[in-house]
């Protein structure tokens, strides 16, 4: 059985997430095994992107030109013709019969003694 061996340096300066992943992964076993899947995908994806370089880019699709709208004309107000001064209701027109009497005259108040003049009267207003 044919097996290859490798030793790779990985610069954390230069691949920092690739190297914080590969060396967060426990030693021995498993760790060979993962290796050794992620190399199976990583042939896998070159594969794929040397037969068919477009299908691992991402679509480019061109829009068909937009031709812009027409300016759409500003709407025209619409003037509405002057009534007939004689077809117009006027309140004389509307009542019938005489005008009511006006109400009688409202009974004058008594005076009250209201705050103010109270205040008056126990001299808080300093002008007097």
């Amino acid at each position: 059985m044919a097996m290859l061996r490798f030793d790779l340096e990985i610069d954390s300066d230069v691949h920092p997430e690739l190297h914080r992943m590969l060396s967060s992964m426990s030693a021995g076993a498993g760790r060979a095994e993962r290796l050794r899947q992620l190399a199976a995908m990583g042939v896998v994806w070159e594969h794929l992107r040397k037969l068919a370089p477009s299908a691992t880019a991402p679509a480019r699709v061109q829009a068909a030109p937009v031709e812009p709208a027409p300016p759409s004309p500003a709407p025209v107000p619409q003037r509405i013709p002057p009534a007939d001064p004689s077809t117009i209701p006027v309140l004389h027109d509307v009542v019938a019969g005489p005008a009511p009497p006006p109400p009688p005259p409202a009974p004058a108040l008594a005076p009250r003694g209201g705050r103010l003049q109270r205040m008056k009267r126990q001299g808080l207003f300093g002008s007097e």
